[in-house]
């Protein structure tokens, strides 16, 4: 006996050992009624029908399983079932997930239960059938698996679940869905209503469940080419596109896919960037207005998927951009060839894209990043495309990737309503080099979150006048924008000697060049590391000493060229340092600090490099540390938000306003701080930062911090206090630890501390996260490891030079565009000498 799920029907079979036949059931009367001979098969003694109706049953004359045609009784052999099978036995699908079980009698053992390959016919032994309870030899003679109508879903039921309902009556049955142990994701399921209507029996009513972590889903992934077909579905297709025939066994055995490469590099990718994602393999029941991300992966051919126009998933894509959703969607065939050839839907026009062509065989070789994605090139699998789509911006589009040999466009940027990226290339055939696909994908987040940037130059690079005392001059400064956003800028002075403690001049302008990374000795074994966990606090010493045995004692190349300073409390010998950024292996000791831990430090923003600001950690108070002598100043107190300590300041260069830090371990929080009284104000929790150690606001006034949780480059937003994973520092690091921006220039200097070699001065790349590596903090000078747990660079602040004028001081430069600054120079109360001055013009 074998009941079809998929409508209700129940079957029998018969058999004298030399024919078998197949029959239909009337279970209300007990009528059978014959269908036909199977055939093929001498001696079926038992069959089975699958969650999509397809009828199999098993020959133990032959010892083969046969896939049965119900509308005749036509049987074609699957293969062998792989051992003597005997005697009455039975076998059912588990309906919740498709598997073939057999209640087998094997001639040479025993009763056995196995599952059964339905693509060919081979059988897995699970164990002896009842061998320790009741013992013995037990044979299953009829078997039915208690998976009840279809598919069960055991996270959905139903009340009542069957009834009577009269003539003109209604009856309502409560459906009650229930995602205990559920992992958030969508799940799917139809209830299917039998009945004795000769016209409308069954009746199907889907349900959609979206499980959803807290916060609810960052991004949805539809994985269109990963979709599970129906074995008759497969043959249709197959048939329609290829005008080739297949048999429902090979259909079977197609049905059973998984997530393309594609798909789970985006949701690896999404993943490493701190975001949640939800792949899915239909779109049809998803609400897209869940997800602030919609990733659609349609495929290379012959493996692609067209999305019909006008249809459903079309509809939901359109309308989702249109009301400010952001997609990215790649595919070989859906901007040309699916259009025009296929009946695909037209995304061209709302993804910026004007499609030029079908391509060729195995044209992708290396793809170029250009807009947001310069500098993120990609060497690509070749031979995984067909035929890729060549494609080029319209309107507002923009390229945003190339493949350049043979030389065509591959992907395309636009901003219609909301954000999109079209590509017809696959995310997922891009080979990790110099840049990984995270760091691509971080560009794409970026994109969908803040859209396009602007690109800044300024003519001429420099400027000389030469006049009488009393004498004045003019000439233009252009600032171009050869971005794709509005460039807004504005113009501050900065002198060129800044006075230091002990009368030392410092010069700010200076220019590193390209960072040759130094050597610093082995890390520390993993299982050492292991040992020393996340901490905001001071290393502990004998790590610190562990630190210094792994450290070279002598640098004899320096790294850089004549560079800026950096000052901050050295955590371990009490006394504030200075390093210059091009030699970090020897710190200059200043004053001498009394015995505490500040966990941030940070210059103001007059200019006076004399003292930094400081949060006292154990007795949370804002104070002042004098530089050469290490006085400390108290302002006021300073309480962070719930059980969390100081982690970091940072002064904003833009507009002088100082924010702070704090952190727990396992949450951060964002202030401001009033500097005259010591006052904080908590904006809000850092999002996606468990353990913020550090942060610092860039010269255009974008702010970043660290997260020593998960070692990454955090973007924060500094009305909200929402973080964005930039991406990951490459490091593990550790304990305190901090950072700032040198405005000469722009560079994020980091004073780090690896849990694995000990103190360090890193660079940061604020587009990827990663750190470049300068020297060890100290390991010349005083020697040992050192720990540098506030950090601020020397530049910056408000340092005019009077006799320097700009007209305007600021502006807006549209994409393409250019305007013009005076500069103009006035000796009036200047004795004959050389005066020298820095133009910092500040963008978006």
């Amino acid at each position: 006996l074998a009941m079809d799920p998929t409508d209700g029907t129940m079957y029998a079979s018969s058999s004298d050992v030399f024919n078998s036949s197949l029959y239909t059931v009337d279970l209300s009367t007990g009528a059978v009624t014959r269908i036909g001979a199977i055939t093929n098969a001498p001696l079926i003694i038992a069959i089975a029908v699958s969650p999509s109706g397809q009828m199999y049953g098993v020959d133990i004359f032959n010892d083969n399983l046969i896939s049965i045609d119900k509308a005749t009784g036509a049987g074609t052999v699957v293969g062998p079932i792989g051992f003597d099978a005997n005697f009455s036995q039975g076998m059912d699908f588990d309906e919740s997930d498709g598997t073939l079980y057999m209640a087998a009698y094997n001639a040479a053992t025993g009763g056995e239960l196995r599952t059964v390959d339905v693509t060919t016919g081979a059988t897995t032994l699970i164990g002896p059938l009842g061998s320790v309870t009741p013992g013995g030899d037990n044979e299953i003679s009829g078997f039915g698996v208690a998976t009840v109508g279809g598919q069960d879903c055991p996270w959905l039921s139903e009340n009542p679940v069957s009834g009577t309902v009269p003539p003109g009556g209604n009856q309502n049955v409560t459906i009650t869905a229930d995602a205990t142990g559920l992992t958030p994701g969508s799940y799917d399921c139809n209830i299917v209503i039998h009945s004795n209507d000769p016209v409308g029996n069954p009746v199907t009513v889907p349900v959609h469940l979206l499980v959803t972590p807290p916060g609810g889903f960052d991004a949805l992934v539809w994985d269109a080419t990963g979709t599970p077909l129906s074995p008759q579905q497969i043959v249709e297709k197959v048939n329609r596109e290829k005008g080739q025939t297949i048999t429902l066994k090979e259909a079977e055995r197609l049905s059973h896919m998984t997530p393309t490469q594609s798909a789970t590099e985006i949701v690896n990718a999404l993943t490493n960037l701190g975001l949640t994602s939800n792949l899915v393999f239909d779109i049809t029941s998803e609400n897209l207005n869940n997800y602030n991300y919609v990733f659609v992966v349609l495929g290379q051919y012959p493996n692609n998927h067209v999305i019909p126009a006008g249809s459903i998933e079309a509809t939901k894509i359109e309308n989702y951009i249109a009301g400010g959703g952001h997609v990215y969607m790649e595919g070989g065939d859906v901007w040309y060839y699916d259009p025009l050839y296929n009946s695909g839907h037209d995304f061209g026009p709302t993804f910026g894209i004007n499609p030029l062509s079908d391509g060729y065989a195995s044209e992708l070789t290396n793809i170029v990043g250009h807009s947001f994605a310069t500098g993120l090139d990609y060497a690509y699998n070749i031979g995984s495309d067909n035929w890729p789509d060549h494609i080029d911006p319209t309107g507002t589009g923009f390229l945003v990737h190339e493949n350049t040999s043979p030389l065509f466009n591959c992907g395309i940027g636009n901003e219609p309503a909301g954000r999109t990226i079209g590509t017809s290339f696959e995310f997922g055939q891009l080979i990790d080099g110099s840049v990984t696909k995270t760091n691509l994908m971080a560009a794409y987040i970026n994109f969908f979150d803040n859209g396009l940037t602007p690109d800044i130059t300024v003519t001429p690079s420099s400027f000389t006048f030469t006049v009488p005392p009393g004498g004045t001059d003019t000439q233009v400064m252009t600032i171009g924008n050869v971005g794709n956003a509005d460039l807004n800028w504005n113009i501050t002075e900065q002198s060129l000697a800044l006075l230091l403690p002990g009368g030392k001049k410092l010069p700010v302008t200076a220019r590193s060049p390209n960072l040759k990374e130094q050597e610093t000795g082995e890390p520390l074994p993993p299982q050492l590391q292991k040992h020393y966990p996340t901490s905001i606090g001071i290393a502990p010493e004998e790590l610190r000493e562990l630190h210094a045995q792994q450290q070279p004692q002598e640098v004899t190349t320096p790294l850089l060229g004549p560079t800026d300073s950096g000052f901050g409390p050295e955590g371990l010998n009490g006394v504030m340092v200075e390093t210059v950024l091009n030699d970090p292996q020897n710190l200059i000791a200043h004053g001498t600090l009394p015995p505490n831990h500040y966990a941030a430090a940070e210059f103001g923003n007059t200019g006076d490099f004399s003292f930094m600001y400081a949060l006292d950690y154990y007795n949370n108070l804002l104070v002042t540390i004098d530089v050469a002598t290490g006085t400390v100043t108290t302002i006021g107190p300073a309480t962070p938000f719930g059980s969390e300590y100081w982690s970091g300041l940072a002064m904003d260069p833009t507009d002088g306003t100082m924010y702070a830090s704090s952190t727990d371990v396992f949450n951060s929080s964002l202030y401001t701080v009033d500097l005259s009284t010591g006052a904080f104000t908590r904006i809000g929790a850092i999002t996606n930062a468990p353990t913020i150690i550090a942060i610092a606001v860039s010269p255009s006034g974008q702010m970043y911090g660290v997260d020593i949780f998960n070692d990454n480059l955090i973007s924060i937003d500094k009305t909200t206090g929402a973080g964005t994973v930039v991406g990951p520092l490459g490091f593990d690091a550790n304990y305190s630890q901090g950072m700032d921006f040198d405005e000469s220039d722009g560079t994020l200097y980091m004073a780090a501390y690896n849990n694995g070699i000990g103190g360090e001065l890193r660079i940061v790349d604020v587009t990827t996260g990663a750190t470049t590596l300068i020297g060890p903090l100290g390991s010349v000078t005083p020697g040992g490891d050192n720990e540098i747990t506030g950090f601020g660079v020397a530049t910056g602040g408000a340092q005019d030079c009077p006799w320097l004028s700009e007209n305007p001081v600021n502006g807006t430069v549209p994409p393409g565009g250019n305007q013009n600054v005076n500069i103009t120079v006035d000796a009036t109360g200047l004795t004959p000498g050389t005066y020298n001055c820095n133009l910092l013009i500040h963008s978006n």
